[in-house]
């Protein structure tokens, strides 16, 4: 067969098979790789997320050595480009699945390791940003920023610095602080028109900035 998951939806019967797994399993998640159903979207490759946030819960799903079972280390993801997907996917309201391709003694190989333990470095300076978030208040800039939120705390996540300021536009709390999670130092002036963030490049993060918003209570 050639083609996409959803042009062989015939072979699979979706509606037929979904119907006899929920009658198993009613509280089963079931993603839509058998045809068109699916309780939540998939979004297959390591290509760079794009978009506004998306109301369906989604799922960025890649395999850091490009291949969905064991191939020799050739090319393998470091560990920038994880968090980059990472950070792009929960802003969009996405969670993310991760592959690695063990060896023939089910061993996940040195490289893949080594993306592995960067990821979870930087996840555990940073969890804070991730983990229990929603995303928003603000609709992400492609390749530039996007922010999640909880309570009373936004986290903006910042790729890129086209100008020495960055400006956003007027959050839905009036802002109190903001803290530079990744460095010593921001710069930042809120207002009716906007908030305007400024950080030095000595206190930007790798391959992200990440700023805490601390916003009055609803």
């Amino acid at each position: 067969h050639q083609g996409t998951d959803a042009d062989a939806a015939w072979f699979w019967e979706p509606d037929k098979l979904n119907r006899m797994v929920r009658r198993y399993q009613p509280r089963i998640v079931i993603n839509p790789r058998s045809g068109w159903q699916g309780d939540y979207d998939v979004e297959e490759g390591p290509a760079p997320i794009t978009g506004p946030i998306r109301h369906k819960p989604w799922e960025k799903t890649f395999s850091l050595n490009g291949a969905w079972g064991y191939v020799p280390e050739v090319h393998v993801m470091s560990a920038d480009d994880v968090v980059t997907l990472l950070v792009d996917a929960v802003v969009r309201n996405g969670n993310v699945l991760a592959n690695v391709g063990p060896d023939a003694d089910g061993v996940i190989p040195p490289m893949q390791a080594r993306t592995l333990r960067e990821v979870g470095r930087w996840l555990q300076r940073y969890g804070r940003a991730v983990y229990g978030t929603r995303p928003g208040p603000l609709e992400p800039v492609d390749r530039l920023w996007g922010m999640t939120w909880r309570d009373d705390r936004a986290y903006l996540f910042v790729h890129a610095w086209p100008t020495a300021e960055l400006v956003l536009p007027p959050l839905p709390r009036r802002v109190e602080s903001l803290r530079n999670l990744s460095g010593e130092g921001v710069a930042w002036h809120g207002g009716p028109d906007g908030l305007t963030v400024s950080v030095e490049p000595q206190d930007r993060g790798r391959p992200v900035t990440v700023l805490e918003i601390a916003m009055t209570a609803e």
